[in-house]
């Protein structure tokens, strides 16, 4: 799972490949995932996270632990790559950094 934050604007997309790595794999498959389906209180720790460490724009990236179901975090990357994602979001990150950009 990969939820990218644009100034307090969320993204979320579901990675499915057998590699944690999934740009190793051609076979995987992105997905937009709907943030009602994510955890309650992620979003808003995610928040507070990129707060504390001054971040208007990122990405988090998070694994789903087989035996719980839950999302176990990986890392935060402050200039993510977003193209791949992109594409499959009709243009939605991009879009939502043109938004943050037009408000500044």
């Amino acid at each position: 799972m990969r939820i990218y934050a644009v100034a307090g604007k969320f993204l979320a997309f579901q990675l499915v490949a057998d590699a944690l790595d999934y740009r190793s794999t051609p076979s995987c498959q992105v997905l937009v995932y709907p943030l009602s389906k994510l955890e309650a209180g992620l979003l808003e720790r995610l928040a507070a996270l990129m707060a504390a460490l001054q971040m208007d724009f990122g990405a988090a990236d998070f694994k789903m632990s087989p035996t719980t179901g839950r999302l176990c975090f990986l890392e935060i990357n402050s200039g993510p790559m977003f193209a791949a994602l992109d594409a499959v979001s009709s243009n939605s990150v991009s879009d939502a950094i043109i938004d943050f950009l037009d408000a500044a």
